[in-house]
């Protein structure tokens, strides 16, 4: 790949399927607006002005009662209105990449534009030797999370050395929230265990993944894998088919 291409290639957000004219995820505040104005239709809002003042929008959206009139402020993330000292109330909507505000004032509505192209994601995060009976002996348990996982994301569960291997499949059943422990956690429930679990040389194996973030920080941090679930669930499936069937739900993240 040429330094051209690289750099490009680091620029683009994560790839995007069934946005007519749009190839990727926005990765600033001005990508938000374009894709907010390719789904706008589907979403039930019509733009009547974008404007450089506060808010960035007004616009028009489809109620059970009608058409509404609402002030829209864009962010990257949502986090920033706060940061960027906006006035709760001069604005109804805040339309954003992603949704990192779970204690946004009341009376604001956050429009999570990568939820309405991936309904599900997919994280991958590591477990240590201690935790390891915990998934194997119960189907549900609270547990530590990303704090943008939502109900219904998959979570893929690598145990650490000495195994290093993916074992464990589970779907989150409630949104993330602050806990004094673990600061971020909910609730999971166990929807696969890996008969032939996946192994590190299985995933260094794989010319899509072992160039991904997860593989190169050597499964350290808690990562967003959907762009790359495919991938994983090839393999999964690869050796252990009889969970083709129980894992086909979710393949369409």
């Amino acid at each position: 790949m040429s330094a051209r291409n690289a750099s490009r290639h680091k620029l683009d957000g994560v790839p995007l399927e069934g946005v007519p004219g749009m190839q990727s995820g926005p990765v600033n505040e001005l990508g938000v607006v374009c894709l907010f104005a390719l789904l706008s239709k589907r979403l039930g809002f019509v733009i009547r002005r974008v404007q450089a003042g506060f808010p960035d929008c007004i616009a028009q959206k489809r109620t059970a009662k009608g058409w509404k009139t609402v002030r829209v402020e864009f962010e990257y993330n949502a986090k920033a209105f706060k940061t960027h000292r906006h006035g709760a109330r001069g604005c109804d909507y805040i339309v954003c990449w992603e949704n990192d505000w779970p204690d946004a004032p009341k009376g604001i509505e956050i429009l999570d534009l990568r939820r309405q192209v991936e309904p599900r994601r997919v994280w991958l995060q590591a477990v240590a030797p201690e935790y390891w009976d915990s998934l194997d002996e119960k189907k549900k348990w609270w547990w530590s999370l990303p704090r943008l996982a939502k109900e219904d994301d998959l979570v893929l569960f690598y145990h650490k050395t000495p195994r290093k291997e993916l074992r464990h499949i589970a779907v989150v059943t409630e949104n993330a929230a602050p806990n004094r422990r673990w600061r971020w956690g909910g609730h999971i429930r166990v929807v696969a265990r890996l008969e032939q679990p996946v192994s590190l040389a299985h995933i260094r194996a794989s010319a899509i993944l072992k160039n991904t973030p997860s593989v190169r920080g050597n499964f350290e941090a808690r990562y967003d894998v959907t762009p790359w679930w495919s991938e994983w669930y090839r393999l999964i499936t690869v050796l252990n088919p009889d969970l083709r069937a129980k894992l086909e739900e979710y393949f369409a993240v």
